[in-house]
Order: C-alpha cells, then structure tokens, then sequence
C-alpha cells in the first residue's frame, strides 16, 4: 500500500484477524502468530523500517483428564508339582513255614517348584477436567517399568460427563516380583491432545496375598493282601503287620496330608504260614493327589513283593523190596 497525503504524513490502520479451528495439539502448548509490518520510503534516502506483534494464543475447554492409582494390593501365586516313586519288594524271596518274613518297602513323594508370579492389583480413577463430555479411548499400566494395556471394559463406565470420573480395576503381573516397585497408570481421552499419566503408586511383596497351587497333596498306601488270604493253613491272627508302623502311609482315605517332599521306608512283616506254598504275589500300591486347585490329578507307584514258603516235612520214599525186609 502506497502512503502519499502532505498534509498529514501518520496513517492509522485498524483490522481484525480471525483464525480458524486450531488442532487439538495446541492444548498442551499454546499457539504463537507474529504480525510483521513494513515501511519502505519511496524515494529520498530513509531507510526502510519493520516492526512487529506477537501473539500467544491459549486455547480453553481442551479435552483433558487427572489420573490417580489406589486400592494397591499385591499377590503371589506359587505353582508345585510332584513326583511318586515307591520300590522295595526284595525280589523273589523264601522262607521256611512258621518263621516271619520281612520285606522292605521305600515310597518317595517329592514336590518341587515350578513357578512364582506376582500380581499387583489396584484401582485407576479417571477425571475428565474439561467442560464437555468425553470418552476413555485408552488405558495403560505400567509395573516395574513393564507397559499393559487394561481394556477400557475394566471401567465402571467409558464414557465421562464434563469433570466426571470413572475407575477402572486392574491385576497384572510383575515379572520382578518379589521385589518392591512403582505403579502407574496412562489414560488417552478420544480428542485430546496428549495422554494423562498418574503420579507413581508404591507397592511390596510384605503383606501379599499367597496362593500355593498344587502346594499340599494326599497320599495312601495300600497293600492287596488277596493272595495270601487264599492261602489255607495260615495263622490268621498275626498275617501282616507293618515295621515302624508309624513310617507308613495310611491305607484309608483321606490318607497323610503332606506340605513337602517326604520319603517313607518300612518293612512289610509277613508270617506266620504253616504250610509250603506256591510263590505268593503281594501288590503294594501308593497313591499321591495334589491339592489346592492342582491340575496333575492322582499319581500311581506300586512295588510287588513275591516270595515261597518251601522246607515242609516230606514222607521219605518206601519201596517194595524195602517193605517186605523191613529195611529202608
């Protein structure tokens, strides 16, 4: 624009500038605009001058959000599996009628670790500070520095009305447990700018919640005595005992109750037969179940103890010739 009035040299200019819809970005930083103006003489030897204006625009009512993690508790859950061996049975064993016959049995039931996970548990409570109405498009929770994204459906409700709240339940787990740490929590609002993250929360394994899965189990040892009560002749009276009887699970259900590995070793006492018998077969089988929501199921080891009563008095061979002497 040329300026050129003698009589009155200064020019005043007036004008509004307007802006259009700015991007949700410019609620986290404020938008700048510079207004440059500049005069060039024409003519003569002024030099030309510029001055300028600068303004910070500060966009109000931006989709926002205050996050806070509470309720925090932690839990350790323990996995456990075991093993069940029994042997003993001495092989195929003999004994004269009328004596005792011991035979060693040794059952084994061991436990070992599989796993330790912890959880950290807790709640997210999310406001919407903006004068509008919103929606929770995205959660993250972050546990010793290890991200997981908690589904929106964890929230009472996604959808928050100008400066409401909503919480939102989480358990996940801590690949550093048992050692201490912090928690946090990252909400993204649909239409704002930037993601609103919780100051750290303080959890410890001190007071946790302890779940053993598969972490006691049951045991019973039965001894199948039919083959021997087949046998006529016996002294019923004292067939079978067990020595030390205290080191033998018991037979009937619900059986021993076991927290740890634990090894039994006993003798199977048998006696007394007063006959000669064929080779008798005594089966002994021990049964192990996990507890506490274990997924093995029962375990099974049998050891099988075999033996023959022999030595009975035989009437010595007679023949004729020996009748009519009367000599042997």
């Amino acid at each position: 624009m040329q300026v050129c009035d003698a009589a009155d040299p200064s020019v005043q200019y007036a004008y509004t500038v307007t802006f259009s819809q700015l991007d949700a970005k410019f609620c986290s930083t404020p938008a700048t605009a510079t207004n440059l103006a500049s005069l060039t003489p024409v003519g003569g030897s002024s030099p030309a001058q510029t001055d300028s204006e600068t303004l910070t625009i500060t966009l109000t009512g931006c989709q926002g959000a205050t996050v806070t993690v509470g309720n925090i508790e932690t839990m350790v859950i323990n996995s456990f599996n075991w093993a069940l061996t029994k042997t003993g049975g001495g092989g195929s064993l003999t004994t004269p009628p009328d004596q005792e016959l011991s035979i060693p049995f040794t059952v084994t039931a061991t436990r070992t670790q599989q796993s330790t996970v912890g959880y950290v548990a807790g709640t997210v409570t999310v406001q919407n500070t903006a004068a509008a109405p919103t929606t929770i498009s995205t959660i993250t929770i972050t546990v010793s520095g290890q991200p997981t994204t908690l589904p929106v459906s964890n929230c009472g409700t996604a959808n928050l009305p100008a400066q409401g709240t909503a919480s939102c339940a989480f358990n996940v787990t801590n690949p550093s447990a048992p050692a201490a740490g912090t928690v946090t929590a990252t909400v993204t609002l649909i239409g704002a700018a930037s993601a609103a993250t919780s100051p750290a929360a303080n959890f410890d394994y001190q007071t946790a919640t302890t779940f053993d899965l598969g972490g006691t189990a049951t045991i019973t040892d039965v001894l199948n005595m039919e083959s021997l009560n087949s046998v006529a002749g016996n002294r019923a009276a004292s067939l079978v005992r067990f020595e030390p009887a205290d080191q033998r699970p018991p037979s009937a259900a619900p059986g021993l109750t076991l927290s740890d590995s634990r090894t039994f070793t006993y003798n199977l006492i048998v006696g007394r037969l007063a006959r000669c018998t064929q080779a008798i077969t005594l089966s002994n089988v021990a049964t192990l179940t996990p507890q506490q929501g274990s997924q093995q199921g029962s375990l099974t080891s049998s050891a099988q103890a075999t033996f023959t009563v022999i030595g009975c008095d035989v009437l010595p061979t007679v023949g004729l010739s020996s009748l009519r002497t009367g000599q042997p």
